[in-house]
């Protein structure tokens, strides 16, 4: 829980009314190995210097400078380029169109990782039909999932098999059943459930008549942004063949209303979002659906969940949170065995298989359709 706990100055904040309006110089304060220099707007670019007498010495590096692009396209080009020395985007892995860029660029040597994240879509249980069962397996049956593995991971993408353990961690199956695509099922299962087409326009209307418009709610951020359009168009396409309406979520064009909505009220129907790899684990992984009590990080909705996992949820969440998470052999075959049939009722997950790139979709109990590393 430290990580939603922070310490401030009292002699900086104590006679500040108003700590989101005030741009005093000395909010700058911190205890990092740097302090802040300047900042310049034009460029996007921020100067920082080393801290001599810092608690753990000084670092090796006198200077800093941390320049911000707004695409990775330009990010790769000033990287090729010599403009910049080293890359750092959190939670944001490189789209699979700009890697070739830096193939057999003398001063980059271009590496790989099994799994630096998760793009997942997520289904929110607070509407319908959403929160529907039937409906969120026709839209897993309905998906294209090669042709979404290939436009987040290029010629490495693969799908993925089921459940929401992402490799290489614990609990990670490589056995279960790739995805597959069947929209004849999807129908059959939206006319089971009474979502059919009354009026006769080519799209259904909800089991009490209502029209049927699903909402997608996609991350924010520039830099990502193409990508999880892309996938939105796959989406609305997918789902338009099988007559489900689909727009786009309008309203969420700045951070603090993305975060608001999905993390906060987490009142999306869809959300395309993104999971860093380290959360997609045998002991992390169920916070991707269930929603824990406050502070939760991940957009889940889900709320039961002793009824989703029993009593292995709630040990495996309680040993989670206080840091001992020291399964048996058996406790944690338990473990994933429950995360891995929740991820086959709720979930779904589509992944490069190549270890040069990791990245999932969800759609699950909060809702999983998982695109990952298989």
């Amino acid at each position: 829980m430290s990580t939603f706990v922070f310490v401030y100055p009292k002699h900086i904040w104590e006679k500040v009314d108003n700590p989101r309006a005030y741009k005093g110089t000395d909010t700058t304060i911190g205890c990092g190995p740097y302090r802040f220099l300047s900042y310049d707007q034009a460029s996007q670019t921020s100067h920082y210097q080393a801290v001599d007498n810092h608690f753990r010495g000084k670092p090796t590096i006198d200077y800093i400078s941390v320049r911000s692009f707004a695409t990775h396209a330009a990010l790769v080009m000033a990287l090729k380029n010599g403009e910049i020395d080293a890359v750092y985007d959190y939670g944001n892995p490189l789209e699979a169109g700009v890697v070739g860029v830096l193939q057999g660029v003398a001063s980059v040597e271009v590496g790989t990782s099994g799994d630096p994240g998760n793009y997942q879509l997520s289904f929110g249980f607070k509407t319908d039909p959403s929160r529907d069962i039937a409906f969120r397996r026709a839209v897993k049956y309905a998906l294209n999932y090669p042709l979404m593995a290939s436009t987040i991971g290029g010629y490495h993408g693969a799908v993925a098999g089921g459940g929401i353990i992402a490799p290489p961690n614990r609990g990670f199956r490589a056995d279960m059943p790739p995805l597959r695509q069947d929209k004849e099922k999807a129908g059959q299962l939206l006319d089971g459930a009474g979502y059919v087409d009354r009026d006769h326009d080519g799209f259904r209307e909800l089991p009490n008549g209502q029209p049927l418009e699903v909402a997608v709610t996609i991350r924010f951020g520039a830099a990502q942004k193409p990508v999880y359009l892309r996938l939105f168009e796959i989406l609305q396409r997918d789902l338009q063949d099988i007559g489900v309406r689909v727009r786009l979520d309008g309203s969420v064009n700045n951070e603090s209303l993305w975060s608001k909505r999905t993390a906060v009220d987490r009142d999306y129907e869809l959300y395309l979002g993104f999971t860093n790899a380290g959360i997609a684990s045998y002991d992390s992984a169920a916070y991707t659906l269930v929603s824990v009590a406050a502070g939760g990080w991940e957009p889940a909705t889900y709320q039961n969940m002793k009824l989703l996992f029993g009593n292995c949820w709630l040990r495996g969440i309680t040993r989670s949170m206080t840091g001992r998470c020291t399964f048996s052999s058996s406790s944690m075959t338990n473990w994933c065995q429950a995360l891995r049939c929740a991820g086959i009722r709720y979930s779904i997950r589509i992944a490069p298989t190549d270890l040069t790139a990791g990245f999932i979709i969800s759609a699950g109990v909060s809702s999983i359709i998982r695109l990952g590393i298989k």
